[in-house]
C-alpha cells in the first residue's frame, strides 16, 4: 500500500535549515507513521518544495458547421500539463 504519513503539527518549518544538498523545508516532528492499513491524514501531493510551479496550456477551436444547423459547432482542443515545470533536482530531506 502507498501510505501517507500523518500530519500532527505545522508541517512546514519557518525559515529553510541549510543541510547537505539543499534546504530542509519541513518540520520532521510534525510527521508519524499512519496505522496499519489506513491511509495518513497528509493529502496526496500536497507538499512542493522551494522554487516549484507549474504551467498548464490549452488551445482550443471552435468552428461552426453549417450542414448540422445553425447553432451546432465542431469544437477541438488541447492540453499540455506540466508545460513549464521546474525540475526538482533534490529530493526532500526529513
Amino acid at each position: 500500500m502507498n501510505n501517507r504519513a500523518d500530519v500532527g503539527g505545522t508541517a512546514f518549518l519557518s525559515a529553510p535549515v541549510p543541510v547537505t544538498g539543499g534546504f530542509q523545508v519541513l518540520n520532521a516532528a510534525a510527521f508519524s507513521a499512519a496505522q496499519q492499513g489506513q491511509l495518513g491524514t497528509s493529502g496526496r501531493n500536497a507538499f512542493t518544495g522551494p522554487d516549484f510551479y507549474s504551467v498548464d496550456v490549452s488551445l482550443s477551436r471552435s468552428i461552426a458547421v453549417r450542414r448540422l444547423g445553425d447553432q451546432r459547432k465542431l469544437c477541438c482542443g488541447r492540453i499540455f500539463s506540466t508545460f513549464l515545470t521546474t525540475p526538482t533536482l533534490a529530493s526532500l530531506i526529513l
